[in-house]
């Protein structure tokens, strides 16, 4: 394949959306022959492993963000309903 196949097939892949078994080892063998170009087969390649996890961790800042959100919204809305069922209102009669 032409070096144009593999990036086009790399940008596929970084898609975003989850990948199966299959799909996630030909994303990191096109990675591989993206950035390691001629190493031997086995050979250690820390430029892959960068790239890897640069791809990889690419989107960790929307997906804490949208947790921390999550957790907010839970917490708050469990604390509403548990201060309206221990904190009942209270009626005072003026004296």
């Amino acid at each position: 394949m032409m070096d144009k196949e593999y990036e086009e097939k790399a940008q596929k892949a970084q898609s975003g959306h989850r990948k199966s078994r299959k799909e996630a080892i030909s994303w990191a063998l096109v990675t591989l022959r993206i950035c390691c170009g001629g190493r031997l087969p086995g050979e250690p390649s820390p430029d892959l492993v960068e790239e890897l996890f640069k791809q990889q961790s690419s989107n960790w800042i929307m997906l804490g963000s949208q947790h921390i959100d999550n957790a907010n919204w839970v917490c708050t809305n469990f604390f509403c309903t548990l201060l309206n069922e221990v904190a009942k209102p209270v009626q005072v009669e003026n004296a």
